[in-house]
């Protein structure tokens, strides 16, 4: 069987060289000039021009021609690979990549076309196109997010897709049934960019940081977060669940205390601001689920309220977070059989908003209204960042601002539930005003989803956010996060710490695993005094060099803080720098031998306990866990 990485590598090559072919069939070629189509691309061509010419207006003629080239390429091969692990896992009912001999070496829906319409058998491909995009409008009525009328959503000439599915259908069949199949996927298609970015030696910008930060979190890294913080805020609220024997927490069972009110499970709200291919999610998925039957709902209602009330992403990168949409789609449908339309909270911040004669309407609808006037301007000049800056985009005071100018106009009737509900109501109006836009609707319906996401506040925050040093950004990167991340602007890792903070309501959870930089290091100093000052320390798995990336050498550590005044409360500090350098298998187990010791009540030689208090005796606030109070003092 192929390799996979090999041939994802191969099939990108394959579109990338198609759809530049397919562009000049259409008239439209890479300086920005236009001319006639070939004959039967007439319509083709006026369906992709105004998507060109829009994204012309942001980047230019050969930029734009690039973005779809590029877009068109990834879309295609998300939606094959969709169908393909739909089929392999048994969610759909004929198949439509995977061919078999019983029905003469093509799929049972590439057959049954051909038995209907035997004519087709003379046309390049043999009408291929023509029925994965009958495929695609049935599956765009559950996962619209990826299968509908997507500004990239065209398929490459016949000859190339047929040369795709043949690719597809070479890798080992047991990889589609794999959680993480999806994941590596994103990894190796962007290899050939990363490669690039390390080749040239060039400083990093928003165009190109998700390339070069881009790292698979492994799945024990993962669950140790989830458990930390999602896990952690369930047994606060029900400290006799049964989950506790599932989630590894390091607290003896005897010593979990009901610490918060509980709450309904589908007011809890989980973000990764930095999804990726949404592996943080889905374990988050899996875990939610489990909570959900303890609770005693409905089965049958539980992924489709998962995915609507509890789990929310954002990446930079629109291909990022079409692959974590898919995967929850895919975990939603393998705990769920039943076929239903799931409502989606991830979104990219790959999008440009421009001004539209269906946001003058709403304008007007509110022209009486100068709060949502201002409101609406708010949005639209600050989201014209995004697609720099992502989730590092902060609104929120801004929007305070806003929300007291509301209070002093109207006293006697205000109430800050109103008001959200106001703010949510305005970008549902926009979205609905502009859904038949073709040229922008959909930048503009993205972005205000975006902003949606920005508003909110959430009781977990999970992320393993891109890492880069500020010695490799542009003046104008490096700029920018000091305007706005001053003592945190180092590196963008530390950056997103305080934004994952500010994210995070009273009382939340955030777990991260980061670079170990912050801890010693005399340039981070602020970001150590504010993480000490303004939170509370829950956890902390130290990994130091290696040993988690399976593509990177990087020293790391796990942070697990609440987003609370500290207390007098230690915190578990595990230090997992001594193992072996460079074999995951070998922190992992210690990690989990550490936190099996504490449940149990047993010492453990690398597990330490510490009030965080305690790194303000040494000048600079180092993260020196490991040293004796006698050694601290002196200081």
């Amino acid at each position: 069987m192929a390799d996979l990485e090999k041939t994802i590598i191969q099939i990108r090559e394959t579109l990338e060289k198609s759809y530049p072919l397919l562009l000049k069939q259409c008239g439209i070629t890479e300086n920005g000039d236009y001319r006639e189509p070939a004959t039967g691309f007439e319509d083709l061509r006026n369906q992709i021009l105004p998507i060109i010419q829009a994204d012309e207006k942001q980047l230019g003629a050969k930029e734009a021609r690039n973005k779809f080239v590029q877009e068109a390429s990834f879309t295609t091969l998300n939606r094959l690979v969709g169908l393909k692990v739909m089929e392999a896992r048994g969610l759909i009912e004929r198949t439509y990549v995977t061919k078999s001999i019983d029905t003469g070496g093509k799929s049972e829906a590439h057959y049954l076309y051909l038995s209907r319409i035997p004519q087709a058998n003379s046309e390049p491909g043999q009408g291929i196109n023509t029925v994965l995009r009958e495929v695609f409008q049935t599956l765009s009525q559950e996962l619209p997010q990826l299968y509908n009328g997507s500004r990239y959503g065209f398929l490459p000439r016949p000859s190339e897709t047929v040369a795709v599915i043949d690719l597809i259908n070479s890798i080992d069949p047991n990889e589609w049934l794999k959680d993480d199949i999806i994941g590596w996927i994103y990894q190796y298609y962007n290899i050939a960019e990363r490669r690039l970015l390390k080749d040239s030696k060039a400083k990093i910008d928003q165009s190109n940081v998700h390339y070069q930060s881009q790292q698979y979190t492994p799945s024990w890294v993962v669950k140790h977060i989830v458990d930390n913080t999602l896990g952690r805020y369930y047994l606060e609220m029900y400290p006799n669940s049964p989950l506790y024997d599932e989630i590894e927490i390091p607290i003896q069972k005897e010593n979990l205390r009901k610490e918060r009110e509980p709450k309904k499970l589908e007011e809890i709200k989980i973000l990764d601001p930095a999804c990726g291919s949404g592996n943080f999610l889905l374990y988050s998925f899996e875990l939610l689920q489990k909570m959900y039957l303890e609770r005693g709902y409905d089965p049958g209602e539980i992924s489709s309220l998962i995915l609507k009330h509890n789990l929310f992403g954002i990446d930079l990168d629109d291909r990022a977070a079409q692959l974590t949409i898919l995967s929850l789609y895919l975990k939603a449908r393998t705990l769920d059989r039943h076929k239903r339309k799931y409502t989606m909270n991830v979104v990219s911040a790959d999008f440009h908003l421009s001004d539209s004669l269906e946001l003058t309407a709403v304008r007007n609808k509110y022209r009486n209204d100068t709060t949502v006037q201002d409101f609406i301007d708010l949005i639209w000049s600050q989201l014209k960042d995004a697609s720099a800056i992502g989730s590092l985009l902060d609104i929120t005071g801004e929007l305070e601002r806003l929300k007291e100018k509301r209070k002093k106009s109207d006293v006697m009737f205000f109430s800050e539930e109103a008001w959200s509900e106001t703010e949510i109501n305005v970008l549902e109006d926009i979205k609905g005003a502009v859904s038949s836009n073709r040229e922008y609707g959909e930048y503009i319906e993205q972005g205000m989803n975006f902003a949606e996401l920005l508003i909110q506040k959430y009781d977990v925050v999970i992320a393993n956010p891109p890492y880069l040093d500020s010695s490799d950004m542009t003046d104008e990167y490096k700029k920018f996060l000091k305007d706005r991340f001053k003592g945190f602007e180092k590196n963008l890792y530390a950056a997103f710490i305080k934004r994952c903070a500010d994210f995070a309501d009273k009382g939340g959870y955030v777990g991260m695993i980061t670079p170990q930089t912050y801890m010693f290091i005399s340039s981070y100093e602020e970001t150590r005094k504010w993480i000490l000052n303004k939170n509370q320390l829950v956890d902390f798995a130290h990994f130091g060099l290696g040993g988690v990336f399976s593509e990177a050498l990087v020293d790391t550590a796990v942070i697990v803080l609440e987003k609370a005044p500290p207390n007098s409360d230690d915190c578990l500090f595990f230090n997992l720098v001594k193992f072996e350098r460079g074999n995951a298998k070998t922190k992992r187990e210690a990690l989990r031998e550490g936190v099996e010791a504490i449940r149990n009540g047993k010492e453990c030689p690398y597990v330490h306990l510490l009030n965080q208090n305690e790194f303000k005796k040494i000048p600079g606030y180092p993260f020196v866990y490991w040293i004796s109070d006698r050694i601290r003092e002196l200081f």
